[in-house]
């Protein structure tokens, strides 16, 4: 874990520094023995959660000053905070074939829905919370879309491509929507439900889309908002939907998913993929996955033997 100091200018933090980087050292240390790591945003709100700051700008601002500081002068580690925007791609590389085989081995995964007559997608409007997401479509082996707010038409077209093929293979698709309970977070659910059913209506047809395209908002929803209890702010007034906003939900606060705990939103979107998911088809799938697996490890396991045999049949 390091703790650097890259400033090396003796600094300390005042009493109101040290508790808040008190409090921001163990709450990604909970994270991070869960497996998880965690955004600025995502710490924010497990401090307006917990009772530790106010739900306010000024104070969104002021933690991320002192984990700054924090972080700069050896107080915080420096791998418990994540930057999900910004990402450096670097090509795989291995040092031998047996290396790269045993990735294989490890890596290789079948398409558990292949076979499957109905076939989920799980869209999340931030993509801040990808990392989350992507934590439980792996385990049920579905796609993850962060959408980013509103969908753009390349990536709306690129969807609709997506569910023309399923549903002209007679499959039924559901996307499984998670966003903000706020007037853009509704609004945007609304827009790209339309959209997405609009590009699809045009190849297939409005009765070939009502019976096998479902969307579900599955977070954040009223229900939730009273279980977990997630802190609330003001609904933006200067935003062009509040008053559509508080004439469907009745509300003049606003909530957003970043506030619930990355378990629980696993745990969430595990629970309704695994409803509409066909067991049979699934284990089939993974007892195939798992015999695959076996034969790429006995290669990887006998590569001399193999590349002797290469070599001789030359």
């Amino acid at each position: 874990m390091p703790l650097i100091d890259y400033d090396q200018s003796g600094w300390t933090p005042n009493i109101d520094y040290a508790d808040i980087i008190d409090r921001a050292n163990a709450i990604c240390a909970e994270y991070q023995a869960q497996g998880y790591d965690i955004t600025l945003r995502q710490l924010y709100y497990q401090f307006v959660a917990r009772g530790f700051l106010a739900n306010r700008q000024e104070n969104y601002d002021k933690l991320g000053r002192v984990c700054v500081k924090a972080r700069e002068h050896g107080y915080m580690d420096w791998d418990y905070l994540v930057d999900r925007t910004r990402n450096v791609i670097v090509q795989p590389h291995w040092d031998t074939p047996e290396a790269i085989l045993e990735a294989v081995a490890d890596q290789f995964r079948l398409d558990k829905w292949a076979n499957a007559q109905h076939v989920v997608e799980v869209w999340v409007e931030k993509e801040a919370l990808a990392g989350v997401i992507q934590t439980a479509t792996a385990n049920v082996d579905t796609l993850a879309f962060p959408c980013r707010g509103y969908v753009s038409s390349s990536e709306m077209y690129s969807a609709a491509q997506r569910i023309v093929q399923h549903i002209e293979a007679d499959r039924e698709v559901t996307i499984l929507y998670l966003g903000d309970y706020d007037p853009s977070g509704v609004d945007m659910a609304r827009d790209n439900e339309a959209r997405l059913r609009q590009y699809v209506a045009t190849h297939v047809g409005d009765i070939a889309v009502d019976d096998n395209l479902h969307f579900e908002r599955i977070a954040l929803t009223a229900e939730q908002i009273r279980q977990y209890n997630p802190p609330p702010a003001p609904a933006k007034t200067t935003d062009s939907r509040h008053k559509t906003y508080v004439a469907a939900t009745g509300q003049n606060q606003s909530w957003e998913l970043d506030a619930l705990d990355p378990a629980t939103l696993v745990a969430l979107v595990e629970s309704e993929v695994i409803k509409l998911r066909d067991d049979g088809v699934w284990d089939q799938a993974v007892e195939e996955e798992k015999e695959h697996k076996r034969k790429l490890s006995l290669v990887h396991k006998r590569w001399a033997d193999v590349s002797t045999w290469l070599e001789e049949t030359a």
